[in-house]
């Protein structure tokens, strides 16, 4: 008999006890949703109550799921517009294209999230000389939502690397590497005011000596990029 007032008190308590009180961790996240369970199972067993609460975690983790899926990716549509916008408004863009017209030239953002106020790199990258990589990169915010560059973070970096031999591995195409030049935006004011004299600014480019090869080793590193076009 004391058992069985035992039992029959410590269900009492538990009908008493609110939902969210039980030992279910997901109440942390959707509590109000415990109101749904039947209240028998709530004064179950220790075993079927671990059951129950691994049932509401794998709700809770397929919330939080879905919840990030609201967060809408930018389609591809989005993403070329953004960057049409950054071709005509990141700061140097129109100087760089203007210095080295009619080349191989692409425009792209490196994505490390797609949250509005998380910063992305901007690249602007041209094949020149036949032996040449341009490189300007530079942080900035981007709103694709409104498909537009929304602010500079960082100061303009700038390099120029040359290669020196195009090698075909079968499967893919390498490339050696000579001198590895990088510098900032005073530099390339100089160079600009120079009207494309890298010499000013220590930097002797060899403008009639292509590397062989040099347009497949160009192809090969265009061929995944997504080209837009200004």
């Amino acid at each position: 008999m004391a058992a069985k007032e035992h039992k029959e008190r410590r269900e009492e308590r538990c009908r008493q006890r609110r939902p969210f009180e039980t030992t279910t961790n997901m109440s942390l996240f959707i509590p109000d949703l415990l109101y749904f369970i039947p209240r028998p199972y709530l004064c179950c067993s220790v075993t079927n109550r671990m059951k129950i609460s691994f049932f509401w975690l794998l709700c809770g983790i397929i919330t939080w799921i879905c919840c990030v899926g609201c967060e809408p990716n930018p389609s591809m549509d989005d993403y070329k517009a953004t960057v049409r916008h950054g071709i005509k408004n990141v700061p140097h863009v129109q100087e760089v294209m203007k210095m080295f017209p009619g080349v191989p030239t692409d425009h792209f953002i490196t994505q490390y999230g797609f949250e509005k106020d998380k910063p992305v790199q901007w690249n602007t990258e041209m094949f020149i000389y036949g032996r040449y990589i341009f490189t300007y990169q530079v942080d900035v915010v981007v709103d694709y939502q409104n498909n537009r560059i929304e602010k500079i973070l960082t100061n303009a970096q700038f390099a120029m690397r040359e290669i020196t031999n195009v090698t075909d591995y079968g499967d893919n195409i390498g490339a050696r590497f000579g001198s590895d030049d990088k510098f900032g935006e005073k530099k390339w004011n100089m160079v600009v005011a120079s009207k494309g004299d890298f010499s000013v600014i220590g930097i002797n480019l060899k403008t009639n000596s292509p590397v062989p090869r040099f347009n497949e080793f160009v192809n090969a590193t265009r061929r995944d990029r997504v080209q837009v076009e200004p």
